[in-house]
């Protein structure tokens, strides 16, 4: 049976570069990201801010793009557990899409919301404030620990501010999975 180990985050934390960086030292992954999937299978090119027009529509894109890819693969996806809508709401992913996608463990990174504020900037994209980013990461790892609960799956945060070795911890513990 195929692994899904899911890396949360909010935008700008560093989930894809630490992703690459978990895929060259595990074997038999596949890294995806929730974005790209959702991209592949729907008709439009609205993927250009960080607020999602239909979060619902999306996830469920999200759910039945990730049944096609993960055949014969062990994957790393890296998504959200909570995004902003059209009108800088926060909002929940619903728990449901998180079974619907088969997880069988979550990490979620966290920074210090000014660094992440400083990559989102270099992208040139930013228009999300410090104030926002903290509500953010809060929910997210608020609501990600409650899906690990709830789906009764291993749970693991990874604070680059903390943790002095991010990617072995990490390693570690999808393995152990």
């Amino acid at each position: 049976m195929n692994k899904v180990c899911f890396i949360g985050g909010i935008h700008g934390v560093g989930k894809t570069t630490f992703c690459k960086q978990l895929i060259a030292n595990l074997n038999n992954f596949k890294h995806l990201t929730a974005s790209e999937i959702i991209k592949k299978y729907k008709n439009s090119d609205e993927f250009d801010t960080k607020r999602v027009k239909d979060i619902d529509k999306n996830q469920l894109l999200l759910v039945n793009g990730l049944k096609k890819e993960k055949k014969n693969s062990n994957i790393l996806l890296d998504g959200h557990f909570v995004l902003l809508d059209k009108e800088d709401n926060i909002k929940k992913i619903d728990i449901n899409v998180f079974k619907e996608l088969d997880l069988n463990c979550i990490i979620i990174l966290i920074d210090n919301p000014q660094n992440i504020k400083n990559r989102l900037d270099k992208r040139g994209k930013n228009t999300l404030n410090i104030e926002i980013l903290k509500k953010m990461q809060e929910l997210e790892i608020q609501h990600g620990k409650e899906i690990a609960a709830t789906l009764n799956i291993p749970y693991l945060e990874v604070n680059f501010l903390r943790n002095e070795f991010p990617l072995k911890i990490a390693i570690d513990y999808i393995q152990g999975v």
